[in-house]
């Protein structure tokens, strides 16, 4: 999902993920690209919540499904808007 670094958690760079693609499956451009995308927002919640200790998590809510399937569609859009 991510490494850590000098300054913290950092996201897989496309140099690792290449790394992963040639060594153990061959990757195409959308997979490669939702990885990166999918490490990024994991780093970014982290921080987030790291920050600010009472942060609910994206899928956590008043325990009706139909929030929950909204909370994480919500953040998946987020993730591919950028």
């Amino acid at each position: 999902m991510c490494f850590s670094g000098g300054y913290g958690l950092t996201p897989l760079t496309f140099a690792e993920i290449k790394s992963y693609s040639d060594s153990v499956c061959q990757l195409d451009s959308f997979e490669v690209s939702a990885i990166a995308r999918m490490s990024k927002a994991y780093v970014n919640e982290n921080t987030l919540a790291t920050r600010d200790i009472a942060r609910a998590a994206p899928h956590e809510g008043e325990g009706d499904i139909d929030l929950i399937r909204n909370n994480v569609a919500e953040a998946f859009k987020a993730m591919f808007k950028k």
